[in-house]
């Protein structure tokens, strides 16, 4: 007869298992489950296996619990992103040990409970905003007290937290971070003179400032609803996109950049003079014509990324009245551009004819290959916009080989930090959601690039709503909500309709002691006026090299349950002490910063407690355990938790304890080392408290005795 709790096979896709399915089921997720547990799945029906989803949070575990053990399979616990960094330095034996050693030994500010429960509010908030709930509805009062608590003192440690592996790894490798290689920049500077060369003709020389607005994310556009931007329909498509071949999309890819010798691509595409464009706006009677490169700009903006757009304001007759219209032009290259942003310009083009099928494009010469133009029609408010977008590259639907569908292709220089990808930065993953989400939707797929080799070794795949969130599993700092980003975009445009006819220049600066950015509207120059801003020069001087700002990102944060990304470790117990009764650290002579502890076994029942072993590990350096010992201290856990499991099996330590009615037990159902993690964290933390009041006694001594 098959036993009933044999561990289930692994879940190859990662997702949850159901509760009631069959563990040998081919399609063991019901259409209304897998919305459900979907990152797309609507509140209320999400909001049903919440309870279950949060006890099967940590493992797969079985349908039943006649004996009170469900077992996990075994698999290796993750590893807090500052341990890996001390093992790998320590294999370098790297000079910077000091700083490492005191990144792995700080703990979090924040409890082990506490970060459960910012995570549980944190989802709580997610939920509702994908259920198209306001965030102000998503929390009661106590709760938003408590995340509004809690998420101060997460994005203090973030900060800290960032701010140290940043200043290690400039100090390690600053030069993996500046690397430009020479394909690059001469991609980046033929770029740079045909820039040169048409915005010297399309547009006047000296501008002086015509008024300024606050780009307040927050403010009251935001309220009224009117940032919501709705597609209304396509009207216009010319040109062809290559189709990717997903056989070559395999680590190891090298980039040949000599490509672009053949292609000769450089173009400036301004949409004022875009005369189809002009055609779609008399016809269609919109307000405003944008590119999608401009869109993506404004909707980017932060106090890190500053922009210079210029606009014109023209007037035309349409439908028998004469009428205004803004056209915004594609951005100036910025003052000063670091290495990595040319490398990523450059190398995205090459890689995507790198990956190219090549009998699927063969009948289109290759200098024709301009990308897909698209002319779509949104409306954010009561303005109508035209939208232009590119799109360069298609993929075939596994379902339907004869049917394509786009991609949103970026290339990511990766320094791959501990041997691990960089994680998406903020202005990353702002870009590549509005990317993807004016084309429907597309599929986003992310190359990480060795600069130096020329080779992507990884690739990553994104939704939207994956880019967007901010669970653990994401490894993200934060959710961004597309809402306060588009209440840029519409107080650009509100501004710009109660200008003259004339052309003008925007420009974004950041605001001293704000978390906001300033739109100076610059207008042409008067005769009596003093010009603030020389276009000419401007553009001769931009995209000069800047080594003084180096574009660091973090790696790629390590799924650890129930614990917020980018923070310090919490405290833990050492697992080899606890489950075989040797710390390798300690008999290698090293100093091990985890808690010792042993489960004490009863007689009767299943026994909650625990003995401190860390005075007697410390001492001793050639044994685990002595065989003549005092009476150590002993540990019992004091949060609430069902205890009436039957069993505990120390060999599945992740395995949830089940007690025998656990269907319909209310009280919460926790595994061994989660009891153990709390423990370890709360006695950690008690000892150091005790240590600082020790010394701090003895420094009050010695100063009194001076």
């Amino acid at each position: 007869m098959e036993n009933a709790f044999a561990v289930p096979p692994r879940l190859v896709t990662r997702k949850r298992r159901a509760v009631d399915a069959e563990k040998d089921a081919r399609a063991f997720l019901k259409e209304e489950v897998y919305r459900a547990y979907s990152v797309e799945g609507e509140i209320h029906e999400s909001g049903v296996y919440a309870d279950e989803e949060a006890r099967r949070m940590v493992v797969v575990t079985a349908k039943t619990a006649k004996d009170g053990v469900a077992r996990s399979g075994g698999r290796k616990r993750p590893q807090h992103l500052a341990l890996m960094l001390l093992e790998q330095k320590k294999k370098e034996k790297s000079q910077l040990m000091a700083l490492v050693d005191n990144i792995a030994r700080r703990l979090s500010s924040l409890t082990v409970v506490e970060h459960v429960e910012y995570l549980r509010l944190q989802q709580k908030r997610l939920q509702a905003q994908r259920g198209g709930l306001p965030v102000i509805l998503a929390l009661t009062s106590e709760e938003a007290a408590e995340f509004a608590r809690l998420n101060r003192m997460v994005q203090e440690e973030q900060a800290i937290f960032c701010d140290h592996f940043e200043k290690l790894a400039l100090k390690e490798s600053r030069q993996e971070y500046v690397y430009l290689p020479s394909s690059a920049a001469e991609w980046h500077e033929q770029m740079m003179q045909t820039c040169r060369n048409t915005v010297s003709y399309l547009y006047p020389r000296y501008f002086q400032t015509h008024m300024s607005v606050s780009l307040d994310p927050s403010g009251g556009a935001a309220s009224t609803g009117s940032t919501r931007l709705v597609h209304i329909q396509e009207v216009e498509t010319h040109g062809h996109g290559l189709i990717i071949d997903n056989s070559k999309l395999v680590d190891g890819v090298v980039i040949d950049m000599s490509v672009f010798d053949e292609l000769q691509r450089m173009k400036w595409n301004a949409i004022s003079a875009d005369l189809m464009a002009e055609k779609l706006m008399e016809k269609y009677d919109c307000d405003v014509a944008i590119s999608s490169s401009t869109l993506l700009k404004l909707f980017d903006t932060s106090l890190e990324t500053q922009w210079l757009i210029p606009v014109k304001s023209r007037a035309c007759v349409t439908r028998g009245k004469a009428k205004k219209q803004l056209y915004f032009d594609c951005p100036l290259p910025s003052h000063a551009m670091t290495a990595r942003e040319k490398i990523s310009c450059a190398f995205r083009d090459a890689a995507v004819h790198a990956l190219q099928e090549t009998a699927g494009n063969s009948e289109v010469p290759l200098r024709e290959h301009q990308g897909c133009v698209s002319y779509r029609i949104w409306q954010i408010g009561d303005v109508k916009m035209l939208v232009r977008t590119t799109t360069n590259a298609f993929i075939r639907q596994a379902d339907s080989p004869e049917k394509t569908t786009p991609v949103s292709l970026f290339i990511k220089p990766d320094a791959q930090p501990l041997g691990l990808k960089e994680r998406l930065s903020r202005s990353e993953r702002r870009r590549y959601w509005l990317h993807s989400w004016i084309r429907g939707g597309s599929t986003i797929l992310i190359g990480h690039l060795d600069p130096r080799a020329s080779e992507i070794f990884a690739w990553e795949k994104h939704s939207l709503a994956s880019i967007a969130g901010a669970h653990e599993d994401a490894g993200m700092l934060e959710a961004f909500d597309p809402a306060e980003h588009f209440t840029i975009v519409s107080t650009t445009v509100s501004a710009l309709q109660s200008v003259s006819i004339g052309t003008y220049v925007i420009r974004s600066r950041a605001v001293p002691k704000e978390r906001f950015c300033q739109m100076d509207v610059l207008t042409v120059l008067e005769q009596d006026g003093e010009a603030q801003l020389d276009v000419t020069t401007y553009i001769e001087k931009a995209g000069r090299p800047n080594n003084d700002k180096v574009d660091y990102e973090l790696p790629k944060w390590p799924h650890v349950p129930n614990r917020i990304p980018f923070t310090f470790r919490t405290g833990t117990y050492c697992q080899e002490y606890f489950e075989d009764g040797h710390c390798p650290r300690v008999l290698e002579g090293e100093k091990c910063d985890f808690f010792h502890m042993v489960w004490v076994p009863s007689k009767t029942g299943v026994s909650w407690t625990f003995e401190d072993h860390t005075n007697v590990v410390r001492h001793v350096k050639d044994i685990s355990v002595p065989g003549n010992r005092p009476v150590l201290p002993r540990l019992k856990p004091t949060f609430p938790f069902c205890r009436g499991v039957r069993v505990v099996n120390l060999a599945n330590m992740d395995a949830v304890l089940l007690c025998p009615k656990a269907k319909t037990c209310e009280l919460r159902h926790v595994s061994l080392h989660e009891i153990a993690e709390r423990l370890a964290d709360e006695a950690l933390r008690n000892q150091r408290t005790k240590r600082r009041s020790s010394k701090a006694k003895n420094r009050a001594k010695r100063g009194g005795r001076q």
